[in-house]
């Protein structure tokens, strides 16, 4: 990254890691839940309450996309596959729940 345009290099080359497009849709998500929080009245709380569901779920999806993967290749161990399909309900589980409690607790906010 040195060079004479370090900023376009810093631009050009900042999306490429998974961690930092995580920072970017942690971002987007915020700005998301801010906007409706305006829009439908709910508190900051219930934005960030929110915001930390959506993240749940995003993961409980990046842990069973790559248990889908690892158990294509694991071969033929039924021990490794039955792990990963415990690992798979188990993230398919927290990626429903996430977004479910938060459309619990908004609309107990909303009500009340």
């Amino acid at each position: 990254m040195r060079g004479k345009n370090n900023t376009y290099n810093f631009l050009l080359h900042f999306p490429q890691t998974r961690l930092n497009w995580l920072n970017w849709l942690v971002m987007v998500l915020y700005a998301v839940f801010i906007w409706l929080s305006e829009k439908y009245r709910f508190s900051f709380l219930v934005v960030c309450i929110g915001v930390t569901l959506l993240i749940w779920s995003g993961l409980g999806f990046t842990i069973l996309v790559n248990l889908i993967k690892i158990r294509n290749t694991t071969g033929g161990n039924p021990l490794k596959k039955k792990l990963t399909m415990a690992l798979g309900i188990a993230a398919l589980a927290l990626m429903l729940i996430g977004p479910l409690i938060f459309i619990l607790i908004a609309d107990q906010y909303t009500k009340g």
